[in-house]
């Protein structure tokens, strides 16, 4: 009896690891902008630039890029903003991991708190969640039939098996000037942006 086989090119995932850090930092206002009153609008994005795999091990390295609007304590004064970034180094330990090893990283904001300690410093505390993927790429051989002399019964079941057809990439830049109505004031300043691609079909 043979057993006809064939092989597969698949994937296999390890278990999933994840874990959750706070970042907290105390913003001191320059001196070129006025004393914060009230806290408008926050936001941040977590931006990964290096991960290194070790033994049992990875270390991610990034940054929380924030902007706050504020309205000043003056009311000559228009509404404020500061923006920077907070580097951060985190490390997540994942069982079966070695140097070498395919990895894949997300990193997720959980939660933005931002609060006013005085006129001078704002607080800011976000949860940031990190989960890490190992993946390895092997092949596998499956029976797909049976050559055999003697009479034998045997079950089969069909499968779909995909495959990768097309990995690409590409960048799309977008540049477009809007004109603001007629009934609005000039700018003076460019205080909050946001722009989102919304749903990719």
């Amino acid at each position: 009896m043979d057993l006809n086989k064939k092989s597969i090119h698949t994937e296999k995932e390890y278990p999933v690891a994840s874990s959750q850090f706070v970042l907290e930092e105390d913003l001191i206002i320059p001196d070129s902008r006025a004393d914060v009153r009230n806290i408008l609008l926050d936001r941040a994005d977590v931006i990964r630039d290096e991960v290194r795999v070790l033994e049992n091990h990875i270390i991610v390295k990034g940054k929380l890029n924030y902007c706050i609007l504020y309205k000043p304590d003056s009311e000559s004064q228009n509404l404020c903003y500061i923006k920077g970034e907070i580097p951060f180094e985190e490390q997540l330990f994942m069982d079966e991991v070695k140097s070498g090893d395919t990895i894949r990283v997300n990193i997720l904001l959980e939660d933005l708190d931002t609060s006013i300690i005085n006129s001078r410093k704002i607080n800011l505390r976000a949860l940031i969640s990190l989960t890490g993927k190992k993946t390895e790429l092997y092949d596998e051989e499956i029976s797909t039939s049976v050559t055999c002399d003697e009479p034998l019964e045997y079950c089969t079941q069909s499968a779909e098996i995909l495959s990768l057809a097309v990995l690409k990439k590409d960048i799309c830049r977008i540049r477009e000037e809007i004109e603001l109505p007629k009934n609005y004031p000039n700018i003076l300043n460019l205080l909050w942006s946001h722009v989102n691609p919304g749903d990719i079909d």
